[in-house]
């Protein structure tokens, strides 16, 4: 079983003119336009349970980066986006992965293996058991509940299963690291250019989203919160015993960066039966420069790592295709999933280890976790 279990189509289909229906040649570079995620190449690399992640534009890009409402003027979704409330448009982006689904499943003649959009652990078991490409819903980014805790009801009963709770900037439930790399070309035309206090930990709010969302069932995602949030997450009483998750981050010891997690919290999170989301990005995967430029041998060092310090249960991926990332050309897109098979098989892991690692742990969080 292969699960990823953090990638974001709808930032391609919603924001922009992609289908997934329709497959695209997967190109060198960040490509705004192009989509990496199509059903075509999920089916082509084997994918069995996508973690479609809702990403809804914070309101404060349009002061951050100029960019931002200048695309706007191109895009009505956008635009609109960078106006409207925020959970109104998280539940229309939701609404739109599903019609996106439906236009794969309507295709002439039909997909061989269709597409199913689970909202419940019943449905995903029943979607694997009849080998359909199962879709989870996620969001990431807590400003998406627009300070109402019922929200987390809400977003809980639409079928969210995973919920990051920071993102880009501050809107009181966890207080976010710098999360675009240095060299990013955005960076080069003036935006992102806020600072981050890492001192900052969670908020009473945010203690509240947390404890409703392991009431509700929403497994809590800790990528880009600060180290002292993470903490602060970790230390809250968890009487139902809920896995938490870093969906699409590196690790502190190969990239020495705060929105990594270290060798503590990674113990940490393994003990509450939660994962690390490997992410295909070799910024956040290795420090070293100039960085060595085989994604597939820093994905595997990371996933020694964890298996070092977290055990095997600690490991599981999530690509962040279609997010704001440059996923080199050794695993640009969901059709290269076999590489990194071989490559985790090549670095002596056993066909169980490498199940574990590529579907199992995660499938074992969502059972534990969004019920």
């Amino acid at each position: 079983m292969i699960a990823d279990l953090h990638a974001h189509p709808s930032m391609k289909t919603y924001f922009g003119w992609a289908r997934l229906a329709r497959r695209q040649t997967a190109g060198p570079g960040f490509n705004p336009l192009g989509l990496r995620t199509s059903y075509g190449s999920l089916v082509a690399g084997g994918v069995d349970l996508l973690g479609s992640a809702v990403y809804v534009p914070e309101q404060q890009l349009k002061g951050d980066c100029i960019v931002f409402p200048l695309i706007g003027l191109f895009s009505s979704h956008l635009r609109k986006a960078l106006q409207r409330p925020p959970d109104e448009v998280a539940v229309e982006m939701l609404r739109h992965v599903e019609q996106q689904v439906s236009q794969v499943n309507a295709g002439n003649p039909p997909p061989a293996r269709p597409m199913t959009v689970v909202r419940s652990l019943a449905e995903l078991r029943a979607a694997l058991a009849a080998g359909h490409l199962a879709v989870v819903h996620t969001i990431e980014g807590a400003h998406v509940l627009d300070r109402k805790i019922e929200n987390v009801r809400r977003f809980r009963e639409l079928g969210v299963a995973i919920l990051t709770l920071a993102h880009f900037y501050d809107y009181g439930v966890a207080p976010p690291v710098d999360g675009i790399p240095n060299d990013f070309f955005l960076r080069k035309l003036g935006c992102f250019r806020w600072s981050k206090d890492l001192s900052l930990g969670l908020p009473l709010f945010g203690a509240e989203v947390v404890e409703a969302m392991f009431e509700q069932g929403i497994v809590v995602d800790l990528t880009h919160a600060t180290p002292r949030a993470r903490g602060d997450v970790l230390a809250l009483p968890n009487p139902r015993r809920r896995p938490i998750v870093m969906s699409h981050v590196g690790v502190q010891a190969l990239m020495d960066h705060p929105i990594n997690p270290t060798d503590d919290e990674i113990r940490r999170l393994a003990g509450t039966g939660g994962v690390i989301g490997v992410i295909f990005y070799s910024h956040w995967l290795v420090s070293k420069h100039p960085r060595k430029p085989d994604v597939l041998a820093n994905v595997v060092a990371t996933v020694d790592h964890l298996v070092r310090v977290g055990g095997e249960e600690s490991v599981a991926f999530g690509s962040d295709f279609d997010g704001m990332t440059d996923p080199p050309d050794g695993l640009k897109e969901p059709a290269r999933w076999p590489a990194l098979l071989a490559a985790l098989d090549q670095a002596g892991y056993s066909p169980t280890s490498i199940e574990r690692f590529t579907g199992g742990n995660a499938l074992r969080v969502l059972e534990a976790g969004w019920s």
